[in-house]
C-alpha cells in the first residue's frame, strides 16, 4: 500500500516536470520563430531603403506622386518587379 502511493506521487512529479519542460522548449521554439521574422521583414524593409531617395533624386516631379513608394520597384511579396530590378541594375 504505501508502495503504491510512492509510485503514484513520482509518476505525478515527473508529469509535472514533463508538462514543465514542454512548456519551455515551446515558448523557446515561438519566441525564436517571431525573432527570426522580425528579423527577416525588417532587413527587407530597411536593406533598399536608399534605392526610394535615388529614385525621387533622379526623377523629381515624382516626390509626393504615386510614384513614391516601394509599390514603385516592389510586388506586395517585397520582390523587385521589372521596373525595380531594371532601376538597381543601372
Amino acid at each position: 500500500m504505501i508502495q503504491d502511493k510512492t509510485h503514484n506521487s513520482k509518476a505525478a512529479v515527473t508529469r509535472k516536470g514533463d508538462e514543465s519542460v514542454r512548456k519551455r522548449v515551446l515558448f523557446a521554439v515561438i519566441t525564436t520563430l517571431a525573432v527570426l521574422s522580425i528579423l527577416a521583414v525588417s532587413g527587407v524593409a530597411l536593406a533598399q531603403g536608399s534605392y526610394l531617395s535615388s529614385f525621387t533624386g533622379q526623377y523629381p516631379a515624382a516626390k509626393g506622386s504615386n510614384l513614391d513608394s516601394c509599390n514603385t520597384c516592389h510586388r506586395s511579396d517585397f520582390s523587385l518587379n521589372a521596373y525595380g530590378t531594371d532601376f538597381g541594375a543601372a
